[in-house]
């Protein structure tokens, strides 16, 4: 997931490349397509990490080995910083999409008459000064800052490549991954175990 993550998040760099003088405003739906990748791919890093309380369905014996797994792949991480992985508010934000789009529709509807509004979805800017004043931003992707804005909250895509390539180092280090070829998949044999090995 890590390299998935990093591979994906340069992808994004490279197509909203920062330009040199004059400011750029503009939709990129594949942009916006990666960023959905590289969320959902940090989502489902952050559960590895850091499981659900509870599991619909799941008796004692599997939530107890959820929380093991958990912990032994947080120590292993332990020693860098990996905060930006571990945020919740845009994933929530992007999953909650059609409750925060009401109630932003909902708060315009009842200002129209009172001031102008700009909203912003699924844009590409180059920096946050590309728009005079920042429109409220549903969607918009900040080139410069490599941060993803919705709904007001950020998410730093610059952070995240940085935390996943830090993952992929200690990863890189562990002896077990000496024969790993290429990252992002794995075949493993699960031998049988005898009945007394059994938990």
């Amino acid at each position: 997931m890590a390299s998935s993550i990093r591979i994906n998040a340069e992808k994004i760099f490279e197509k909203a490349k920062v330009p040199e003088k004059e400011h750029v405003i503009q939709v990129d739906m594949e942009i916006h397509s990666l960023i959905k990748v590289v969320i959902d791919e940090v989502t489902q890093l952050k559960n590895m990490l850091q499981p659900r309380k509870a599991i619909s369905g799941e008796d004692e014996n599997q939530r107890k080995f959820r929380d093991q797994r958990g912990q032994s792949l947080s120590d292993i991480f332990r020693s860098i910083d990996i905060s930006e992985i571990m945020k919740n508010d845009v994933r929530n934000a992007m999953e909650q999409f059609d409750e925060r789009l009401d109630r932003l529709s909902f708060s315009v509807r009842k200002n129209i008459c009172k001031r102008s509004q700009r909203i912003a979805f699924n844009m590409v800017f180059s920096d946050n000064e590309a728009m005079s004043p920042f429109p409220n931003p549903v969607r918009i992707y900040i080139s410069n800052e490599r941060k993803i804005y919705v709904f007001g909250l950020t998410l730093d895509l610059g952070k995240i490549h940085e935390e996943s390539s830090k993952i992929l180092e200690i990863l890189k280090e562990d002896p077990r991954r000496k024969t790993i070829r290429e990252p992002g998949g794995i075949l493993l044999l699960i031998e049988k175990l005898d009945s007394s090995e059994q938990f």
